[in-house]
């Protein structure tokens, strides 16, 4: 499963370490970011019961996927056919894009899976009003509003998935017509169990309306990159892509161009989000492969659904459909590097550290990342009020200093010190003219300098 094959780095420590904190700690110090509690308070039971371990934090994001593949089976089988079903779900099976995911301890393999339960519940909806005509269980719409109150809980961006399902009712107005009683129960479920997070959400909304930390637009490259990512391979994307493209034509060469609306709905859901967030990001770059995971979900089913749907020879869309399953699972990569080697790092450092080292580390907040490699005790430790005051103790009794810039570098250690380790994390792009190199160059002399990938170097120091 791989779950070990990649270093426990980026966001995913910040989520461990606060998942290991009381729940009423986890919801109020989540409530100051940009991550809802959702994700972190089942991690929270989780390693209650099975540790921190690279393997045991990242696999709730693997079982998450697994569940997501069977609710976008059912998706196809329920509401297309059978070939829609085995295509959309092996597409999903063999995506890079999900399986780099399932191997992260992060929120967005729950996002998905929440995301492919939502929609299987409302496309219920659709097919009850249009094509089945029967009535539906009142504990449907239930099951819808519970889910989607729990997508707002999980990532701010499952909120779009809310947003699109609330237009399609309008552009279908027969839906408010036949499952309005219904309907408003669904709505009043997820105002009442979202109410408490409403002014933290728009207090978030607020905070972000000043800029992100997501790289500007790239005109339509980005669009092409984006579904490229999606796809593995840009021979896939070209093969989607002339396959939409064939799909799109075949429909207008019909005499009859009436809409299936399940058909119109995975359409709406896939470009409502991935091209509302393209154009969106002209103003406010969101644009990101993870923050698209409620459009991802949508992916491979509108790919099957072209395939099913591009010739009027039902054994030429299947021989389609193969080629787009072999093309997938021909391009797949089961151990997708996050380029991200922080264990290797430290292990490194750990070699070359001497007992009287002094460690400087900047960017100041690889702390986290720093110390599940270091020390787990450390990392253990926490301090629900002073979020990093027990990991620095601890790293500062072992002559290790998180910075920011060469200010903060305590010149009487320096004077005392003889070896010193640097560990740069692209300090110059974070934190632009820190000159901490700079400074140590002037004291000591560099006796070597370790790369790694992903810009993690270590200078290794000696008193001239």
């Amino acid at each position: 499963m791989f779950l070990g094959a990649n270093s426990l780095a980026g966001d995913e420590p910040f989520s461990v370490y606060h998942s290991q904190m009381s729940l009423s700690a986890i919801i109020r110090l989540l409530a100051e970011g940009n991550n809802p509690p959702l994700y972190e308070v089942l991690l929270h039971f989780w390693i209650k019961l099975f540790g921190i371990s690279e393997f045991s934090v990242r696999f709730p994001s693997l079982l998450f996927s697994t569940i997501t593949v069977g609710f976008i089976y059912k998706i196809g089988d329920k509401f297309f056919n059978r070939n829609i079903a085995l295509l959309s779900s092996l597409i999903f099976i063999f995506s890079n894009y999900h399986i780099y995911l399932a191997h992260e301890s992060r929120t967005y393999t729950l996002l998905g899976m929440l995301t492919s339960i939502s929609m299987y519940y409302y496309m219920g909806i659709i097919k009850a009003t249009f094509i089945a005509e029967n009535k539906i269980p009142t504990s449907n719409f239930v099951m819808l509003g519970i889910v989607d109150a729990l997508l707002g809980y999980c990532h701010y961006f499952g909120l779009l998935i809310l947003f699109v399902q609330f237009i399609y009712v309008f552009i279908y107005f027969q839906i408010i017509r036949t499952q309005l009683k219904n309907l408003l129960l669904t709505t009043l479920i997820i105002f009442l169990l979202y109410l408490p997070n409403i002014p933290t959400i728009i207090h978030r909304f607020q905070a972000s309306s000043g800029g992100t930390w997501i790289t500007p637009l790239d005109g339509l490259n980005s669009l092409y990159n984006m579904l490229m990512y999606f796809s593995n391979a840009p021979l896939v994307t070209v093969f989607v892509l002339i396959v939409w493209i064939s799909a799109i034509i075949y429909f207008f060469s019909q005499k009859s161009k009436k809409i299936n609306p399940l058909n119109g709905f995975v359409v709406f859901w896939f470009c409502m989000i991935f091209l509302g967030m393209y154009f969106v990001s002209f103003k406010t770059p969101i644009f990101l492969d993870r923050y698209l995971m409620p459009s991802a979900i949508a992916f491979p089913i509108l790919i099957a659904i072209a395939c099913n749907y591009i010739l009027k020879t039902k054994k030429w869309n299947i021989a389609i459909s193969m080629a787009m399953g072999i093309l997938f699972i021909s391009t797949v990569n089961p151990v997708s590097s996050n380029q991200l080697e922080i264990r290797e790092c430290v292990t490194k450092l750990k070699q070359l550290k001497k007992q009287n080292t002094v460690v400087y580390i900047c960017p100041d907040w690889l702390d986290l990342n720093f110390a599940y490699y270091y020390n787990q005790s450390y990392f253990k430790d926490y301090n629900d009020q002073q979020i990093k005051k027990n990991i620095y103790k601890y790293l500062g009794s072992d002559q290790i200093f998180p910075i920011q810039n060469s200010k903060q570098i305590n010149l009487q250690k320096l004077n005392k010190a003889k070896h010193i380790i640097y560990l740069d994390d692209a300090s110059n792009i974070h934190y632009p003219k820190n000159k901490i190199k700079e400074q140590l160059d002037q004291y000591f002399r560099l006796k070597r300098c370790i790369s790694f990938k992903k810009n993690y170097t270590l200078y290794e120091f000696d008193l001239e």
